[in-house]
C-alpha cells in the first residue's frame, strides 16, 4: 500500500515537474526570439545613424570638386574628369538620403527634413555640373561671383545635412533607448509570468507532497498498530535492501510470559480481562520500542522481542545491554501494575517470566506470498523460549552468550545447566534479580 502511495506521489510529482520544465523551456525559447528581433532593429538604427554620418562626409567631398574646378580654370580640358568625380560623390549623397527617408517614412520630422536635404543637395549639384561645363567661357568677374554663390550653396546645403545628422542621430539614440525599455520591460513581464508559473507549480508541487505525506503517515500510524514501528520505518524508506527476504543476523531474543494470567481470567469479566491484557502488553510494548526492541508478536499474554534486527551485528553488545535494561524495567513495571489494578478489583496473583538469548538467526519475511510474517527463527528463538518457560515469576534468565555480553555490568548468577529438548547439549543459564544489585560497581 505504501508503494502505491509512493508511486502516486511520484507520478503526480513528475507531472507537475515535466509541467515546469516545458513552461521554462518555452519561455525561453519566447525570449530567445525577442532577442534576435531587438537586436536587429537597435543594429539597424545603428547603422543609420553611421550613414547619416558618411553623409556629411560624401558631401564634403563633393563640394570640393567645385573649388578644384576654380583653382585649376587653366586646364579646363579635364572638365569631364572633374565631372564624373563629382557625380560619384552626389550620387552616393542621393542615394543615402533616399534610403533614409525610406528608413524613417513613419517619423513625422525626418521625411519632411530628408526631402529638404533632398533639395538643396539637387540644387547645389546642379550649379557645380553648370559651373565645371562653363569654366571655359567665363571671366573673371564671373568665376567670384559663381564662387560666391557656390560657397553660399554648400553651406547651405551642409548645414542641413548637419541638421539632419542631428537629428537621426537623436532619433536614433531614443530608439535604441525604446527599444532597450520595451526589452527590459518584456523580460520583467516574462520574468514576473515565470515566477508566478512557478509559485503556483511550487504551491501544487508541496501540497502533493504534503498530501503524499500526510498520507504516508496515517497509513504508518495504522501500520505501526500492527506491525513493528522498525518495520513499518523500513519499507516506507523505500530501500528494499533494508528488508530482506532473509538474512543471518546476530540477534538478541526475548520472550516474556505472564505467569498466573490465564487462570485468573476464567472469574472475570471479558471486558476487565481485555482492558488488563491491553494495559499490560501497551506498557510492555513501549518499555522494549524505548530500548531499541522490535515487538515480534504478541501471543495472548506473551510477547517475543528481537534486538539487532535492523543494526549492525558489531552494535550486539549494546543490544545485549539494552534487552537486560528492558526486562528489569518490565518487571518493576509488573510490580506497579498489579498494584493497580488490586485497587481496580482485580487481585490475582501475577508474576512475569522473561528469558532472554543472544545468537544468530535467520531473520527476514517467512510464510506464503500473500500472508507473511518479518520474524526471527533458529536455535537461539528457541532457547530465549525454553529461558522464559524455565523462569520463576518476577524474574531474569539469560542465556550464556548473552551473560558473556553483559556480564561486566549486570550481576549474573549461574544456575544449573539445564537439557533443552531438540539440543544435543545442556545450556547454561544465569539468573539476573531484578530485585537485587543487579548492576555492578563501577
Amino acid at each position: 500500500m505504501s508503494r502505491t502511495i509512493f508511486a502516486k506521489f511520484n507520478s503526480r510529482a513528475g507531472v507537475i515537474l515535466g509541467l515546469m520544465l516545458s513552461v521554462f523551456i518555452v519561455n525561453g525559447i519566447i525570449q530567445l526570439a525577442a532577442v534576435y528581433s531587438l537586436y536587429g532593429e537597435i543594429h539597424t538604427y545603428e547603422n543609420a545613424a553611421r550613414t547619416a554620418k558618411d553623409i556629411e562626409l560624401q558631401f564634403q567631398k563633393q563640394s570640393e570638386i567645385w573649388r578644384e574646378v576654380i583653382l585649376d580654370g587653366d586646364r579646363t580640358k579635364q572638365y569631364r574628369e572633374y565631372y564624373y568625380e563629382m557625380s560619384k560623390y552626389s550620387d552616393r549623397v542621393a542615394d543615402a538620403l533616399y534610403n533614409l527617408k525610406i528608413l524613417f517614412a513613419d517619423d513625422g520630422f525626418l521625411p519632411a527634413k530628408t526631402g529638404e536635404v533632398l533639395a538643396a543637395h539637387k540644387d547645389f549639384t546642379n550649379h557645380s555640373v553648370a559651373l565645371i561645363f562653363g569654366m571655359e567661357s567665363m571671366k573673371e568677374a564671373e568665376i567670384e561671383r559663381a564662387t560666391g554663390e557656390m560657397n553660399r550653396k554648400t553651406g547651405e546645403t551642409l548645414g542641413k545635412i548637419e541638421e539632419i545628422v542631428l537629428a537621426i542621430g537623436t532619433r536614433a539614440d531614443m530608439r535604441i533607448a525604446d527599444v532597450q525599455k520595451r526589452y527590459a520591460a518584456f523580460i520583467a513581464g516574462g520574468a514576473a509570468c515565470g515566477t508566478g508559473l512557478f509559485v503556483a507549480l511550487m504551491i501544487m508541487f508541496f501540497r502533493v507532497n504534503r498530501n503524499a505525506q500526510r498520507k504516508v503517515v496515517e497509513l504508518s500510524s495504522t501500520l505501526t498498530s500492527y506491525l513493528p514501528p522498525q518495520f513499518v520505518r523500513a519499507v516506507s524508506s523505500g530501500d528494499s535492501s533494508v528488508v530482506p527476504a532473509i538474512a543471518r543476523k546476530y540477534v538478541t531474543v526475548c520472550f516474556t510470559d505472564l505467569e498466573g494470567f490465564t487462570a485468573a481470567s476464567e472469574g472475570c469479566e471479558p471486558e476487565m480481562i481485555a482492558r488488563i491484557l491491553n494495559e499490560y502488553l501497551s506498557d510492555m510494548a513501549t518499555i522494549a520500542q524505548s530500548r531499541g526492541g522490535m515487538v515480534d508478536k504478541f501471543m495472548g499474554d506473551g510477547i517475543m522481542i528481537v534486538f539487532g534486527a535492523f543494526s549492525d551485528d558489531d552494535d550486539a553488545d549494546i543490544d545485549a545491554r539494552a534487552s537486560i535494561d528492558m526486562a528489569v524495567t518490565m518487571q518493576i513495571r509488573m510490580t506497579e501494575l498489579v498494584a493497580k489494578w488490586r485497587t481496580e478489583g482485580f487481585e490475582a496473583p501475577l508474576g512475569l517470566r522473561v528469558g532472554i538469548n543472544t545468537g544468530y538467526a535467520a531473520l527476514g519475511s517467512i510464510g506464503p506470498a500473500d500472508r507473511r510474517s518479518f520474524t526471527a527463527i533458529g536455535s537461539v528463538v528457541n532457547i530465549a523460549s525454553r529461558l522464559e518457560k524455565l523462569c520463576a515469576p518476577g524474574k531474569i534468565l539469560i542465556g550464556y552468550d548473552t551473560r558473556v555480553k553483559v556480564c561486566n555490568e549486570y550481576e549474573c548468577v549461574p544456575r544449573l545447566e539445564h537439557k533443552i529438548k531438540g539440543l544435543s547439549r545442556s545450556i547454561h543459564v544465569f539468573e539476573i534479580d531484578p530485585d537485587g544489585e543487579h548492576m555492578k560497581a563501577i
